[in-house]
Order: structure tokens, then sequence, then C-alpha cells
């Protein structure tokens, strides 16, 4: 009965999280977050932590949704360490690249403020802009500072500090660029930790099927890796990714399907080069003289 009860709240508490989820993704914001309030409860009444943590995690990312990130990045961190503190390599790699997005987005955005700065003459316009921008990245600035490292976070608050301060258009390009690089920085090392804990995860699965449909929504964090990698490395590092993307794919196919030889010739060969291994083997055992198979390969 017990059993019974659990599953039923398990089952209640996933489809609860779907619908919560939903209504984040169309912007009603507020509705999700109720709904997803309520997964929680029905989790706990399942003791599933899994479903707790994700949903959780999930009402963190609706506040960073609505633009009251110190609230978003508080809760975040706290879901972060029970995350890190546990086995869950799917809810680690998922809630990393959600924080990378939400960093990627907000470089971007810098990224299309930038030219429009450098092409100011007159100072006071230069202030009034700076003025907007201020108001506007505060707010995340401070939530960047919950989560990023102690490095990061004193870097910002200088760059922060010195955004104040500036009339001069060129130190406040220059801040601002240097601020953009942090943004991108952090969003590129929660990029490749959740690859990391998505390779793990693909790792362990068996067949080739469950490992192309596990990898089959994931292709967005390969490729935002490799767009800020080539942004602030160059293309020498996002071809590495990709390749390593590449050669990952290539040894599943290896490991998982018998390749099949187009070429009528080489196929003939095979089956001869097969037939005559196999006659040695006879003849070798009948002497009693029987090679392991490895120094067959290891010959050829």
């Amino acid at each position: 009965m017990k059993r019974e009860r659990e599953n039923y709240y398990q089952g209640l508490g996933w489809t609860t999280l779907s619908i919560g989820d939903s209504y984040l993704n169309i912007g009603e914001i507020e509705k999700g977050r109720k709904i997803l309030e309520d997964a929680r409860v029905h989790f706990k009444r399942a003791r599933l932590p899994f479903g707790d943590m994700i949903a959780e995690g999930l009402i963190a990312y609706s506040y960073i949704l609505e633009g009251d990130y110190k609230k978003g990045s508080e809760l975040s961190k706290t879901v972060f360490k029970k995350i890190e503190e546990s086995s869950f390599e799917e809810i680690k790699w998922k809630m990393r690249y959600e924080f990378a997005k939400v960093l990627y987005k907000e470089s971007r955005e810098l990224d299309r403020e930038i030219p429009f700065l450098s092409q100011i003459s007159d100072p006071s316009e230069g202030e009034k802009v700076k003025r907007k921008m201020l108001e506007r990245n505060r707010p995340k600035g401070e939530a960047l500072i919950w989560l990023l490292g102690d490095e990061s976070s004193k870097k910002l608050l200088e760059l922060m500090a010195i955004l104040e301060k500036t009339t001069n258009r060129d130190e406040m390009l220059s801040s601002v660029k240097a601020l953009n690089n942090i943004l991108k920085e952090t969003a590129y090392q929660n990029c490749m930790g959740a690859i990391a804990h998505i390779e793990s995860i693909r790792a362990n699965l068996e067949t080739d099927i469950n490992k192309r449909l596990f990898q089959a929504n994931k292709q967005e964090v390969y490729k935002d890796a490799i767009l800020l990698s080539l942004d602030l490395y160059g293309p020498a590092t996002a071809l590495e990714i990709l390749e390593r993307a590449k050669a990952r794919a290539f040894l599943d196919l290896l490991a998982n399907r018998q390749l099949i030889v187009k070429d009528e010739n080489l196929s003939k060969e095979e089956r001869e080069l097969k037939f005559n291994i196999g006659e040695i083997q006879a003849r070798l055992y009948a002497e009693e003289k029987i090679i392991p198979w490895c120094c067959f390969i290891s010959e050829n």
C-alpha cells in the first residue's frame, strides 16, 4: 500500500512538473512556478529527491526568466550545491547548461550594444547610455556575484566600479568588453561541464539506439560550446570540440554496429581470409598446438 501511494505521487509529480515547465516556456512564469511548487510537494510525498531537485531548479530558473536575478541566483546556488553533492548526472548537465544559456544570452546583448557605444562621440550622450546600461545590468551583476567563483566575482565588482566612475569612452568600452568576456568564459565553462556530464551518462548506455536517443536533444549544448570557444579562443579550440563530438559518435558506431563492406571484391577477400584462418586453426588444433586468437590479430 505504501509503495502504491509513492508510485501515485511520483507519477503526479512528473505530470505536474511537465505542465509547470510548459507554462514557463510560453511565458506564464508565475503560473508555471506555482505548479512547480505543487510538483515539489508530490515528489516529497513520493520520496523522490531527483524529481524534487529538478522542480527546484526550474523554480530558480523561473525567477531569472522573470528578471529577479538576485533571487534566482540565490536559489540556483542552493540547487547547484545539492546537485554537486548528488550522483544525478542528468540534473547536473541540465542545470549547468541552463545557467550557461542565461549568461550567453546576456553576452549576446552586450555584443549588440558595443558597436553602438564605440560610435558615440558626445560625452553627455555616452554618460546617458552608460547609466541606462548600468541600471539594466546591475541586478544581473549582483546575481552573478552569487554564482561565480571568488576571482570572477572580484573582477566583476572591479569592472562595475570602473564603469560607475569613468567618463572616458575608451575606458568604458574596455570595461564593457572585459565584463562581456567574464560572461562568455563562465558560459563556456558551464557548457563544457554540461558536456562532461552528458558524455559520462552516454558512456554507461549500452545500445546504439539508446545513445542516439539520449543525444538527440542535446545538440544545442555542443553548438553553444563551439560558438563560445570560437568567440573566446579562436577556431582551433572550436574545431577540437567538434572533432571530439564526431570522434565520440564514430566510436559508438564501431562499438555497436557490424560494418558492411560495399565493395564486392573486398567482401570476397574477407570471406576467403576468414576461411583460411579457420583452416589454420583446425590444423593447429589437430596438432594440439592451439594458438590463441589474439596471436593472429597481433601478427596481422
